[in-house]
C-alpha cells in the first residue's frame, strides 16, 4: 500500500521483495564458488596419485573389487570334499587309528561299563591324542615331558582295557585287536622318548 499524498509506504514488503532477490544472487554466487573450489581441489588430488606411489592401506582400498571378485567365486553353500585327508605324524595317525576302533565298540559296549570304566578308556585315548599332538608342536627340549605323559596314559589304557576284557565287556577279537594297536603306539612313544632324551642329553 502506498499512499503518495499521506506519506504512507509499505516497508514490509518493499524490504522483503529487495532481501529475497539479494540472497537468491548470494546464494547463486556462493554455489558457483564452492564448484569451482571442488573443481581445483579434484585437479589437484587426481595429479598427486598420478605423481605418488599408493601406500600399501590405499592399494587394498583400491583394489576391493578384485576382492571381492575373488570372494564371489567361492561358494560357502557348497559342502567341503576332501580328496585324501591330512597328513599326520605316524604315532598320530596310530592313535586317531586306535580311536576309531575303539569307538565302534564302546557304542554297543554294555552299559554296566559304557558309563563307568568304558568312558574313562574313552576319555583316556582323547587325552593321549591331545598330548602327542601338543608334544609334536612344541620345540625339542620341551617335547619329552608330553611324550612320558602319553607313556603313562597308555600304560594305564592297557590295564583299563584288560579290565573290560576280563568283565566280558570285550570279547577276544575286540580285546586283541585294540591291545595290539595299544602296543605298537607304546613301542613308538619308547622309540621317541629314547631319541629326545639322547638329543638332548648330546646338546648338554
Amino acid at each position: 500500500m502506498d499512499i503518495p499524498g499521506l506519506g504512507v509506504v509499505d516497508l514490509e514488503g518493499l524490504i522483503a521483495a529487495v532481501g529475497i532477490g539479494m540472497m537468491k544472487k548470494v546464494a547463486v554466487k556462493g554455489e558457483d564458488v564452492v564448484h569451482e573450489v571442488q573443481r581445483e581441489y579434484l585437479d589437484i588430488l587426481l595429479a598427486l596419485f598420478s605423481a605418488f606411489k599408493f601406500f600399501p592401506g590405499l592399494q587394498e582400498v583400491f583394489n576391493i573389487n578384485y576382492f571381492f571378485k575373488t570372494m564371489g567365486q567361492l561358494d560357502f553353500h557348497k559342502t567341503p570334499s576332501f580328496s585324501t585327508p591330512p597328513q599326520l605324524i605316524p604315532l598320530l595317525h596310530k592313535a586317531k587309528e586306535l580311536y576309531l576302533l575303539w569307538y565302534t565298540y564302546y557304542k554297543i559296549m554294555p552299559k554296566e561299563h559304557r558309563y563307568s570304566l568304558g568312558r574313562r578308556v574313552d576319555t583316556s585315548l582323547v587325552e593321549i591324542i591331545e598330548t602327542i599332538t601338543i608334544a609334536s608342536f612344541l620345540k625339542r627340549e620341551e617335547k619329552l615331558p608330553y611324550v612320558r605323559i602319553a607313556i603313562r596314559k597308555i600304560d594305564t589304557l592297557k590295564i583299563f582295557l584288560m579290565i573290560l576284557w576280563e568283565t566280558k565287556s570285550l570279547n577276544n577279537s575286540k580285546y586283541t585287536q585294540l591291545s595290539e594297536i595299544v602296543s605298537e603306539i607304546g613301542r613308538m612313544l619308547g622309540g621317541w622318548n629314547g631319541q629326545i632324551s639322547k638329543q638332548n642329553s648330546s646338546d648338554k
